[in-house]
């Protein structure tokens, strides 16, 4: 049977109220009484009710992780830097996917508002706000809403070192990673006029017979077909976006509207079967 809070009342010798304020370190309660209370805690093994704990404080301790689309490859790593996070933070976390679907965004939201949430980390363009719902927006901007940003400028310059500076065609796929990209490789190849052999393939296999470069959310088989990769770096993100969102909840200083993550390239180095990575 659970043990309740009116038993480590009874137990410690003191109300019920003076328990629950002791729990919450209210400065009110003496340290005798509050040393009193948690080791009648220990003696019987009571644990607080987290639902009744949520309706108290007008907070759930959940945060809500939205995915368009959770057939991605890299959306374990991403969860993992998450999970990484919010767990030292000692909050817990649901994950849900939108299916790209309006009407799923439109009940979504309304469940998401039900249950509470206290944060959301969005990976959705169109999901939209949740009234009075601190956000993190991954891959997009947002208005009231912090958001992470792959560092766009910075794969640019480690694509065209890779090139020698030669125009690189854009090919996005369903599940492009990089697709802020692709307007500037298409306006270089533009103002160039010329054609290349060079290709990067965002979310799609390399066509035959070109010089590519390929997309990934792991570093993990980095060399798959020997073709070099651009990592868009899923779990570092993970961490990232989760901290920022960790300390919104918790109105820790000033957070930058945006943060930046740095993708990272790697190629197969010709003198070994491992992967270098270009800086």
């Amino acid at each position: 049977m659970r043990v309740t809070m009116v038993q480590v009342a009874r137990e410690a010798g003191v109300d019920k109220a003076t328990v629950s304020r002791a729990l919450k370190g209210d400065p009110r309660i003496s340290l005798a009484t509050r040393e009193k209370v948690w080791e009648a805690v220990k003696r019987l093994g009571y644990e607080p009710d987290a639902v009744a704990k949520g309706l108290s404080s007008s907070k759930s301790g959940m945060v809500a992780v939205v995915f368009r689309s959770l057939a991605s490859g890299w959306t374990g790593m991403f969860l993992s830097g998450v999970e990484r996070v919010l767990a030292k933070g000692r909050t817990d976390f649901m994950v849900r996917s939108t299916g790209g679907v309006q009407g799923t965004r439109e009940s979504l939201r309304r469940t998401l508002s039900a249950r509470r949430v206290d944060g959301l980390l969005s990976l959705d363009p169109q999901l939209g706000n949740i009234p009075g719902v601190p956000a993190v927006t991954v891959g997009f901007r947002q208005e009231g809403a912090h958001s992470v940003l792959i560092d766009a400028e910075e794969g640019l310059r480690q694509l065209r070192n890779l090139s020698g500076g030669a125009p690189i065609a854009y090919r996005p796929g369903p599940e492009a990673l990089f697709p802020e990209m692709g307007e500037a490789l298409r306006e270089q190849a533009g103002q160039e006029g010329a054609q290349t052999g060079w290709v990067f393939c965002d979310g799609q296999l390399p066509p035959p017979g070109r010089q590519a470069v390929v997309s990934c959310g792991r570093a993990t088989d980095c060399c798959c077909f020997g073709f070099p990769r651009l990592i868009w770096p899923a779990f570092e993100t993970g961490v990232l976006s989760a901290r920022i969102l960790l300390n919104a909840l918790k109105g820790q200083g000033a957070l930058p509207d945006v943060v930046l993550v740095q993708p990272r390239l790697q190629v197969k180095d010709a003198g070994s079967e491992g992967c270098e990575e270009i800086v």
